[in-house]
């Protein structure tokens, strides 16, 4: 069984207040840290970013924090299976990239197709 967790955007600092939260509705519930080198290996992008999480109307939104306009960005859907391992297999085994990104005793998978879109796959 397949679930979206998350849609993952990129944004400029000034869209926050006056777009996201001021028309969407977004209420953001933290924030975080991706380093450099986690930020370059998941997206190909080489430095350290913000990322804002939060809630717009019941939909989990990530706003990546970035001025720079880019070609393939922080944009990905992330999705929650019954086993995340095994589809990231099946993904390195048909030659499509694969990133393993292992915080604390979890694993998450983050998977390219051929036209860049990423996908960040978790286990249920």
């Amino acid at each position: 069984m397949y679930k979206i967790k998350h849609i993952g955007l990129q944004i400029k600092e000034k869209d926050l207040k006056h777009f996201y939260q001021d028309v969407l509705g977004f209420q953001q519930e933290r924030n975080f840290t991706l380093s450099k080198e986690e930020t370059y290996n998941i997206f190909q992008i080489d430095t350290e970013i913000t990322i804002l999480f939060g809630n717009c109307h019941g939909c989990e939104l990530e706003l990546f924090v970035y001025e720079q306009s880019v070609h393939d960005g922080f944009s990905h859907v992330c999705i929650s299976v019954d086993d995340a391992e095994a589809m990231a297999a099946r993904a390195i085994k048909n030659d499509y990239p694969v990133y393993i990104r292992k915080k604390n005793e979890f694993s998450t998978y983050f998977i390219q197709d051929s036209n860049h879109h990423i996908f960040e796959v978790k286990n249920n």
